[in-house]
């Protein structure tokens, strides 16, 4: 279906949910409804059609040398809101949609690609309201279901990368161990899949206060966004330092690593631009792959390797 245009070594750079040449072209895996026009009926034909799809973007990656890639959370529509919540086996669609997302997982696994999830901001264990904790962990039971019907014989590595949120006016140490106290209570399944991130903001949560509170204490490993380090990082500490750091939480893992650049090219924002104009850190070593965050996605990617 694809023609191939690179003849490159794999590498470990990819992208996330959506490919714009693709998109273009009607094949996404993230079609949803609005509230008022959601039925059963077409969540399941919607679901269908957005796992065929994945498994065409996984095919086109392969042949373009990209094996890394960040699968959208919708691919079940509206599977965790509030208003329309339905279970998997109420979609009449449901034993072929899971039986492609099984032949997903083997052709990721037989091309050696690595394949993640990064549920919504909203997705935060360590907040005081129950209420969002509750809706919290139900996203992630939908996204280690995602992850068990891509990997039904526990074969693959696929990271659900989350932030813990906020302080929430409280010390580092409270937030801490609600979030310790929550974590510890979920499946094993998804505790097995469940890492953190650095966040963007001075008053949340730097690589450092991640390794502090929470890796030393449940052995959860830490995403490095390179892009959120610049905004929230202690002072006596350099990028290098805190990618270190970072890589020694995944042991014998793949390390999670996010990149991108500032929108504004002429101060640092934390919006992200559209491609790239600077390579990779070249302190970068060891296995590791990277989530290229820019708007421009595969685009990006095909710019950031002509840096190389």
């Amino acid at each position: 279906m694809f023609e191939s245009l690179y003849d490159r070594s794999m590498d470990s750079l990819g992208y996330c949910c959506i490919n714009t040449e693709l998109r273009e072209r009607g094949i996404f895996c993230s079609r949803s409804m609005i509230k008022r026009t959601f039925s059963l009926s077409r969540a399941s034909e919607l679901s269908l059609e957005n796992v065929k799809d994945l498994l065409r973007i996984l095919k086109w990656n392969e042949l373009h040398d990209i094996r890394v890639f960040r699968i959208s959370s919708e691919i079940l529509p509206r599977y965790t809101c509030k208003t329309h919540r339905y279970s998997f086996t109420d979609l009449k669609d449901h034993e072929e949609i899971s039986s492609i997302l099984g032949e997903c997982g083997s052709y990721v696994k037989h091309h050696n690609h690595e394949i993640s999830f990064h549920p919504g901001p909203f997705t935060v264990l360590a907040s005081p309201n129950k209420e969002s904790v509750n809706n919290s962990i139900l996203e992630l039971d939908y996204h280690s279901m995602l992850c068990d019907m891509l990997d039904p014989h526990d074969e693959l590595d696929i990271p659900i990368n989350i932030h813990v949120g906020g302080s929430y006016n409280k010390t580092y140490e409270e937030t801490a161990n609600r979030f310790i106290e929550v974590y510890r209570g979920l499946s094993s399944n998804i505790r097995s899949r469940l890492v953190i991130e650095n966040d963007d903001k001075g008053n949340c949560w730097s690589v450092k206060k991640l390794y502090d509170y929470l890796y030393l204490k449940i052995g959860i490993p830490i995403t490095l966004d390179i892009h959120h380090w610049y905004f929230c990082h202690e002072e006596d500490r350099t990028l290098e330092e805190d990618y270190k750091l970072s890589r020694s939480t995944w042991g014998s893992r793949s390390h999670q690593i996010h990149y991108s650049e500032s929108k504004d090219d002429t101060k640092m924002v934390p919006a992200h631009s559209y491609s790239y104009v600077n390579k990779l850190p070249s302190f970068l070593d060891g296995k590791y792959h990277v989530h290229l965050e820019c708007k421009g996605k595969e685009q990006g990617l095909y710019a950031l390797r002509d840096l190389s």
